[in-house]
């Protein structure tokens, strides 16, 4: 009785830890899983890492790439500005110059039309004396005994004048 007592007993320990084995198999089992699973989460976590990495590498190049022409290209338009200055400042000059050599021009124009105004009336004056003079001029030349028409043409007498 005593023996069968503890042989119960022992079958009842040894179901216990059959059970108990049985847990822990299954619990190792979903841990393994588990573990597989993070496993392939982490590689897969580290591939796309690398690729960010990557990436981000290309577009770091890319803005320094871009900061480089930047620069350049600042300095490019700060030669654009300083060559467009000293291009206003010339055309400036020349227009002021181009104004003042105008002022004079039209200065010297002015006085050449008021001279031109002048002579023109001093022309008109002595023409209208000539032909009062022509009509009068006619003369017989009684000193030389020739005859001679005086007529006033612009540089001298034509016919000829002896005293």
């Amino acid at each position: 009785a005593k023996s069968k007592e503890q042989v119960e007993v022992l079958t009842e320990h040894i179901e216990t830890l059959m059970m108990q084995l049985k847990q822990q198999t299954s619990a190792k089992s979903a841990a393994l899983k588990e573990l597989s699973s993070a496993s392939r989460e982490i590689d897969l976590i580290k591939s796309r890492s690398a690729a960010m990495s990557k990436r981000n590498a290309r577009k770091d190049a890319l803005i320094n790439d871009l900061r480089n022409e930047s620069a350049a290209l600042d300095s490019e338009l700060q030669s654009m500005q300083a060559k467009y200055g000293e291009l206003r400042l010339k055309v400036d000059w020349t227009r002021s110059q181009t104004t003042n050599t105008l002022k004079k021009k039209n200065e010297e124009i002015q006085h050449l039309q008021t001279k031109l105004e002048f002579l023109a009336r001093k022309d008109r004056v002595l023409e209208g004396m000539n032909s009062s003079y022509e009509q009068k001029s006619k003369v017989i030349n009684t000193h030389t005994g020739r005859k001679t028409v005086a007529i006033r043409r612009g540089v001298g007498f034509r016919g000829g004048y002896s005293p």
